[in-house]
């Protein structure tokens, strides 16, 4: 997961899933990156059109995207698009539909809001609320080219909001 530090809040973005590790291993054709996806800036998934790619795990890739819809209506979301070589694996499938199954159930200002969970063609791809801000890797990068460290307080409170957010999850789930 990804911390994405919003209005001095931090929220939980999911940039991969986490399978890694769980038995499900890489298939071969590796993740997509903006070089070796061709369209990245105007692939679409069913009515989302992806702008940029923002990140990429083990299982999945996230674009920022736009959501179009009737009478001109436009939004930009976060859309994570499970990786070719995951989808050909059913159990990789089965946790990525889980995850969407589960994340759509939290609503918590630290989590990420789910809007939709499809297919198209063979991708599977789950739209999410859009956290227009710094993410947390960015900000330490930020401060040790400076040669600075992130102050106790500022570190506990964005530490406070994940466990908030991670602690809505696991209850969630039971």
């Amino acid at each position: 997961a990804t911390t994405v530090l919003d209005g001095g809040t931090a929220r939980a973005v999911a940039a991969g899933s986490g399978l890694d590790g769980v038995g499900v291993g890489d298939g071969g054709d590796g993740p997509r990156t903006s070089a070796t996806m061709e369209g990245v800036g105007g692939s679409r998934f069913g009515r989302y059109q992806t702008l940029s790619l923002l990140g990429s795990g083990g299982m999945a890739d996230v674009y920022l995207a736009r959501a179009t819809g009737e009478a001109g209506f436009a939004r930009r979301i976060a859309l994570k698009v499970l990786q070719p070589h995951m989808a050909r694996r059913p159990e990789a499938v089965a946790y990525f539909l889980n995850e969407a199954r589960l994340a759509a159930q939290l609503t918590h200002p630290c989590v990420v809001q789910v809007h939709d969970l499809g297919r198209a063609g063979d991708d599977y791809y789950i739209a999410m609320e859009y956290v227009d801000g710094a993410d947390l890797d960015h900000l330490l990068r930020a401060v040790r080219a400076r040669g600075a460290q992130v102050p106790a307080a500022i570190a506990l409170a964005i530490l406070r909001r994940v466990c908030d957010g991670l602690h809505a999850a696991h209850v969630a789930r039971g």
